[in-house]
């Protein structure tokens, strides 16, 4: 009777061995895969609103389909720190200085004013954040096995980028 138990314990912890940890190994690689991919789109998406010198309903749905093939489901969120030349003009605290205000904008397409697009100035900051809202493979695995509950995003990317030009428009 002993030995049978001994037996089914061995045979318990080698399934353990034999299967579950290559499973996290892929799934810790796959979320590694998810890290790379997220950031290059978001870098890529960021160079494209700067180069263009605007924001549009169809690059940022576009921008969010990307992302959200890699089977996980993301937060966006844009900030543009907007660029308004006061030269020579006189308030009552600086005479030609220039003076940044901030936008923000969510990732679900809503811009400003239901607009389509959103035309930024030279100079103007543009940030974009990209955050996980939901538990990937390895996060459910190290749930499962460490007993922990950890609620912070493993996938998230943020790039930022200055408005060059503003000849497109």
């Amino acid at each position: 009777m002993q030995d049978t138990l001994i037996t089914v314990i061995a045979i318990f912890i080698a399934a353990i061995v034999m299967f579950v940890f290559p499973v996290m190994y892929i799934a810790k690689s796959n979320e590694t895969i998810a890290q790379s991919n997220v950031q290059a789109l978001t870098n890529e998406y960021v160079n494209e609103i700067r180069t263009e010198a605007k924001i549009t309903k169809n690059g940022m749905a576009d921008f969010s389909q990307k992302i959200n093939s890699t089977g996980n489901k993301f937060d966006i969120q844009i900030k543009v720190s907007v660029l308004d030349e006061n030269p020579k003009k006189e308030n009552t605290t600086t005479i030609g200085q220039n003076l940044y205000y901030d936008v923000v904008i969510d990732g679900n397409g809503n811009l400003p004013g239901n607009q389509d697009e959103v035309n930024l100035t030279e100079g103007s900051v543009v940030t974009v954040k990209v955050e996980n809202t939901n538990k990937d493979l390895y996060q459910m695995f190290m749930t499962a096995i460490m007993g922990t509950n950890n609620d912070t995003s493993a996938i998230e990317a943020t790039a930022t980028g200055i408005v060059t030009s503003t000849s497109n428009i």
